[in-house]
């Protein structure tokens, strides 16, 4: 149960120092978010002393380290072709450390749950986070109360605990569990319980005017119903209609019983008329994308090296502004090698996930599972059109369990098959 503690109490940091700004010491690296972050470490490096063995076997862990080292080389090569001014060492190893950070998380948590009931706590806790940042977003929305540093943003938009296109991608990553919830839940109570919190996590995706967020929901619905319909999990036909109709009813009298205000942000944000240009519409995406592209053929096998982007669209376009596309800022700062091993960190963990989905013969896992799946497809689908920074962290840590569950679920089904036999 330490890794539950040491994971609540690094995403209660998080929480402070994101949303109330709260701040431990001025010393670099001495944040509170780091101090939690490095005790989770110090109880993997614990584990791996008494053990002897640094990691569990999974198809995804080769991906992540080759990642790793592309992205350690980036450095380098972003020294050798000094396009950028103010390069400094200490500047960029502080730049990998908040690259690598939340990927370093899903190791610990991978390599340090060690039986299902910590894994069902540390879910818990990734539920209990999404709740609070929820309400949160509703609270400043309707203006029952102020809450440190969130803020209606953009004409009435509100942030949970990121600004809202990211918030968007980090609500369409869980909406897939609380549907399974709904729909498995063993006692009328937990259906309600669902049910609700569905209706909160929808009010929360509408007030985030995010066009991109509403594209990935409805993909990652489709998804959904495909997935547990092939799976055996839901019957098809009129199973599958009945749930498509409840989705669109939730989400219409959302529509309906949101303030004003929220209603004609969305109706602002959503109509393609109120757009001079499809740039415009794309908030300047397409501006950002297609420079973006040209920074990529000046060096497409390395890339330019990390933290390049910004200041190379700055320098070489006198735009300021990041790729809100995570697929092209990999393309631009670590090159074709870069993004390649990207792509297969995250062909890996849809591997992983779908074998434990496959072979287990538990329903509950393969709902979690499943659900995963679901929500990484569309998360995978919102970074199309966002920079996902601070809700990696809660990806990745959502990665870990899932997998480390299904995982022992398995080691534990195996061992049970043996001892039988």
């Amino acid at each position: 149960m330490l890794t539950v503690l040491l994971f609540y109490f690094f995403l209660l940091a998080l929480w402070l120092e994101i949303v109330l700004g709260f701040k431990l010491t001025q010393v670099t690296g001495l944040s509170l978010h780091n101090i939690a972050f490095y005790l989770l470490f110090l109880a993997w490096a614990i584990k791996v002393i008494r053990k002897k063995k640094i990691f569990e076997p999974n198809r995804v862990n080769k991906y992540i380290l080759l990642l790793f080292a592309v992205v350690c080389v980036s450095i380098p090569v972003k020294f050798l072709l000094n396009e950028v001014p103010d390069i400094s060492l200490f500047k960029e190893i502080v730049s990998l450390k908040g690259w690598v950070d939340p990927i370093l998380l899903f190791l610990i948590l991978y390599n340090t749950i060690n039986d299902e009931k910590s894994s069902r706590w540390v879910m818990a806790g990734l539920i209990v986070f999404l709740v609070v940042t929820m309400i949160s977003a509703i609270g400043i929305s309707t203006g029952l109360f102020q809450l440190g540093r969130l803020k209606v943003v953009h004409g009435g938009r509100s942030e949970g605990f990121v600004e809202p296109n990211q918030y968007a991608a980090y609500l369409v990553l869980f909406f897939p569990v609380l549907f399974s919830g709904a729909l498995f839940a063993d006692t009328k109570k937990k259906q309600i319980l669902f049910v609700l919190l569905i209706f909160i996590a929808f009010v929360s995706l509408l007030i985030t005017g995010s066009r991109g967020g509403a594209i990935s929901f409805v993909f990652a619905t489709c998804v959904y119903l495909f997935i547990f319909s092939r799976s055996g999990l839901i019957r098809p036909g009129v199973l599958i209609l009945s749930l498509a109709v409840v989705v669109s009813i939730l989400g219409a009298s959302t529509f309906i019983l949101a303030p004003k205000n929220i209603q004609d942000l969305v109706v602002e944000r959503f109509d393609p008329a109120k757009a001079k240009s499809a740039d415009e519409y794309t908030s300047g995406r397409l501006t950002l994308w297609s420079e973006g592209i040209k920074l990529f053929y000046k060096s497409p096998i390395f890339g330019h090296g990390q933290a390049t982007f910004i200041p190379l669209m700055k320098k070489n376009f006198h735009i300021w502004g990041n790729s809100h596309n995570d697929y092209l800022l990999y393309l631009v700062q670590y090159g074709v090698i870069g993004l390649g091993l990207f792509l297969m960190v995250l062909w890996s963990l849809f591997r992983e996930s779908w074998a434990v989905a496959k072979s287990a013969a538990n329903q509950r896992i393969r709902c979690l599972i499943l659900s995963y799946i679901v929500g990484f497809a569309g998360y995978a689908l919102a970074m199309f059109g966002v920079n996902v920074i601070q809700p990696r962290f809660l990806f990745w840590a959502y990665s870990a369990v899932v997998l480390r569950y299904g995982r022992l679920y398995l080691q534990g089904e195996m061992s049970a098959e043996v001892s039988l036999a």
